[in-house]
């Protein structure tokens, strides 16, 4: 993992910052499992069982969740959403990903 991104997010966390992850150009919930399973972050990539057990190994618990939706991690005030993980089609990933940045704003 590129160690200012790792900063930037444990930095943000340790604020008491929210934050969001969603699958759109890589699986960036996959960063957050790395960073924050060990917490037992509550997490979410959508239904591949395969992804998440692999994400698993870092701790945290994986919830299935469509690809409209998003999972919320209220402990650590993080947000997850599948997005592209899932999405045939752009509306599918922008219903999650706006309710995902409707739930940090929420929380800023």
């Amino acid at each position: 993992m590129d160690t200012e991104l790792e900063t930037f997010f444990l930095k943000s966390h340790e604020l008491g910052k929210p934050i969001g992850f969603a699958c759109i150009a890589c699986i960036a919930p996959a960063v957050a499992a790395k960073l924050f399973g060990p917490a037992g972050f509550k997490f979410t990539i959508g239904n591949d069982a395969g992804t998440a057990t692999a994400l698993k190994q870092w701790g945290g618990t994986h919830v299935d969740c469509p690809v409209d939706q998003m999972v919320i991690d209220d402990s650590l005030n993080i947000v997850t959403t599948p997005a592209y993980m899932l999405a045939q089609r752009t509306s599918e990933a922008h219903s999650g990903i706006s309710k995902m940045v409707a739930a940090v704003l929420e929380r800023t």
